[in-house]
């Protein structure tokens, strides 16, 4: 498995996560109204329709990771449109509390979800730079003779085909 696979995997469990994440405490109101999640906080606000693109965008980031863990697409970067939206949602909302002096009524809801939308669109980032493609196998017996031009892969000698072994030793007998 490719270095960029296992970034796609990572970041594929991280935004499941965040669609569970919506309906996670995201402010804590005290004594106003108790805790009030990022789901009800957007149906108080009459942005039904902000809730349910959230959650579409994030299931679009899904399908890109699938994608790339397929081989179908070379790399993820349709998940920036779901993680990219939810992430500058989080911020924008952590900058509002900041300039209200409400960032003690954040929530650990806010927080997870700040945290791993972070995370996940830095690792997207990353993945996108790692190699997608597996190391070739070496079995201790062949050295490259030369490489291929066109691909730059590594041409290995033939190898002799073993007709026995030796009964003291134990190794091998080539052709």
């Amino acid at each position: 498995m490719t270095a960029r696979k296992v970034f796609s995997i990572i970041c594929m469990c991280f935004t499941a996560l965040l669609i569970i994440f919506i309906f996670l405490p995201l402010l804590d109101l005290g004594s106003y109204g108790g805790e009030i999640s990022l789901w009800d906080y957007l149906k108080s606000s009459n942005s039904n329709s902000t809730s349910i693109i959230i959650i579409i965008e994030l299931i679009i980031a899904i399908v890109a990771y699938i994608l790339q863990l397929t081989g179908v697409t070379d790399d993820a970067k349709l998940a920036y449109l779901g993680l990219g939206y939810y992430t500058t949602y989080h911020l924008s909302l952590f900058f509002t509390a900041i300039a209200n002096s409400a960032v003690s009524q954040l929530a650990f809801g806010f927080w997870l979800g700040f945290i791993f939308s972070l995370t996940a669109v830095i690792l997207t980032f990353i993945g996108g730079f790692v190699n997608n493609k597996a190391k070739p196998k070496y079995y201790g017996y062949s050295k490259p003779v030369r490489y291929d031009p066109q691909t730059g892969e590594p041409i290995y000698e033939k190898q002799n085909k073993i007709v026995g072994y030796d009964p003291q030793t134990g190794d091998p007998i080539f052709e």
